[in-house]
């Protein structure tokens, strides 16, 4: 009889580390984050935003397991009209505050302007959670705002075309293919000129000069991908999640970082959209 039930019991811890593996997963997660956030003290490798941010994420869950896996048990989340009109008018004043202070400070973003566009962030944040499919192209917009916003802001912090060695390279470019009519020979992007020929045509067919033509015609474009963005998470998920989604694509690093219109900034236009081609495409099984 002690044998068998020694044997149930060894049966029955697989099924109990299965039943808590994201509870396991959390808690690793919890130590990574303080080693993480030790590490980057203790040697200066300066990764303290990682490690803090998978310390409090895992925590999170940890604390919220048992609310987030009850089925019958769902967020909602109904404000007064009153509290929506302030949120609104939360963000349009935030975002109206930030474009100002790029108005009227150069060579610098002020400490205020950063706060200002988080604000703008956990605005749409929240409006996200208790919008409906209807708003979406509302917050959509607000989303785009946002990503205009953070990228013109690092494009226009410098007069001129000094941002970087890459703009002047690709304005000279975008002259030089102006003045030809064609495309340049005998240049690095020869092979790959649909970076400069939408600049071209931009300046060609607007009043802009070559350096917002540059602009408009790429950087425009990589904030108008998180369209794409949105249809992704909405095709997989729900609204909300290709909402917010959109949100999180908008601010990533990475996505700041390739936002001065270089050729490879138009990647992120291209991966996107045919991401977004290939998930719809894709034949369903036949059961």
């Amino acid at each position: 009889m002690e044998k068998e039930n020694s044997k149930s019991e060894r049966e029955g811890i697989p099924e109990k580390i299965k039943e808590n593996l994201d509870l396991l997963i959390a808690s690793g997660g919890v130590l990574l984050g303080i080693f993480i956030i030790y590490m980057s003290l203790a040697f200066n490798i300066h990764q303290q935003d990682i490690g803090g941010a998978i310390l409090i994420a895992s925590a999170l869950y940890i604390w919220l397991r048992k609310r987030l896996l009850k089925a019958s048990e769902t967020f909602l989340f109904k404000p007064t009209k009153k509290f929506i009109y302030i949120n609104n008018i939360i963000f349009f004043v935030a975002v109206s505050l930030s474009v100002l202070l790029l108005h009227f400070t150069l060579y610098s973003r002020p400490p205020l302007y950063f706060i200002l566009v988080a604000v703008a962030c956990c605005s749409v944040a929240l409006e996200i959670l208790y919008s409906n499919k209807k708003w979406s192209g509302l917050i959509l917009i607000k989303i785009l705002l946002i990503g205009i916003n953070l990228y013109g802001g690092i494009y226009y912090e410098f007069p001129g075309d000094i941002v970087g060695v890459d703009t002047r390279l690709h304005n000279y470019i975008t002259e030089q293919t102006i003045e030809q009519g064609h495309v340049i020979p005998n240049q690095p992007y020869f092979y790959f000129p649909i970076f400069h020929t939408l600049a071209a045509q931009m300046n060609i067919l607007t009043p802009l000069n070559v350096y917002d033509s540059i602009f408009s015609s790429t950087t425009f474009l990589l904030a108008f991908s998180v369209i794409f963005i949105f249809l992704l998470g909405k095709k997989l998920i729900n609204t909300r999640t290709g909402l917010l989604a959109a949100l999180m694509f908008v601010f990533a690093d990475w996505v700041i970082g390739y936002s001065l219109p270089i050729p490879m900034s138009l990647g992120f236009v291209f991966f996107t959209i045919i991401l977004y081609l290939l998930i719809i495409n894709i034949p369903k099984p036949f059961i």
